[in-house]
């Protein structure tokens, strides 16, 4: 079966204003941190297989995985949803109430260019080294599914093992429950495969 660690890595809700402030204009950097942090210790404590460490996210969650793969060779596979991979794209197209929690995550680009260019991860490519299964709605008006298609291109041109699976009817969110199911099942074989499970 499968050890699953749910992280409520900096910034999660539940623990007080103290600790959810803890993201603010830290995104990419505290949350990456607590993830790794995580997974170092399940290691170090023996109670997981060094060699068998798979991470996921979606969403914002997402860029936390990629971001988590970019610095560092702990994971050994993963799976992203509708994960954000180019904030500087994004900032430019998405809606209103995301620009704002931009602003709060990262604070204005104009001002932190650089956080947002260097938290991409479809600008850190070459620091990525494990197999990754991506799911992209094609409705997604949060996240475009372009986001998904450029990074997986980059990976794809560095010869790393990729797949990417779209959904037409689908947006930010899978609702389907077939679509559910589907990312579940293709999830556990990719880990599977990748892991040599």
């Amino acid at each position: 079966g499968w050890g699953v660690v749910d992280v409520n890595y900096s910034g999660s809700t539940g623990f007080g204003r103290n600790y959810r402030d803890r993201l603010k204009g830290s995104w990419g950097l505290a949350d990456v941190c607590d993830c790794q942090s995580a997974a170092k210790f399940l290691i170090d404590s023996g109670k997981v297989d060094k060699h068998l460490i798979a991470i996921e996210g979606s969403s914002s969650s997402g860029l936390t995985a990629l971001l988590c793969l970019c610095n560092s060779d702990i994971f050994r596979v993963a799976a992203c949803r509708y994960a954000v991979t180019d904030l500087i794209s994004l900032s430019k197209s998405t809606h209103r109430f995301e620009k704002g929690y931009f602003n709060y995550l990262l604070g204005s680009m104009e001002e932190n260019f650089e956080a947002y260019n260097f938290r991409s991860p479809i600008k850190q490519v070459e620091h990525i080294h494990c197999p990754i299964i991506f799911f992209q709605g094609l409705k997604d008006n949060v996240v475009p599914s372009e986001q998904t298609f450029n990074l997986v291109n980059l990976l794809k041109k560095s010869n790393l093992i990729v797949e990417n699976h779209t959904y037409p009817d689908e947006g930010h969110g899978f609702k389907d429950p077939k679509v559910k199911i589907d990312v579940l099942t293709k999830t556990e074989r990719f880990f599977n495969t990748h892991l040599g499970i």
